[in-house]
């Protein structure tokens, strides 16, 4: 049947998916995935998320600069 031809591709997708995760917390020696392990282990497999660009994110956290009003 269809439904189990998609359950193995999608199992087979995550445990790639879990499997570069690990890879990448077990080099920066930590014990948690964080949300840019998923990120670049997507874009390793050629499927990125829109919309979480570093570039976009880090203006995002830069601070405003007070006492500049006019």
């Amino acid at each position: 049947m269809i439904y189990d031809d998609i359950r193995k591709a999608l199992s087979d997708r995550v445990r790639l998916l879990i499997e570069d995760c690990v890879v990448f917390v077990e080099h920066a020696k930590r014990k948690t995935v964080t949300v840019s392990d998923v990120i670049f282990a997507l874009k390793r497999l050629g499927n990125p998320i829109y919309g979480f660009d570093p570039d976009v994110t880090k203006s995002l956290a830069k601070p405003k600069a007070r006492g500049t009003r006019r």
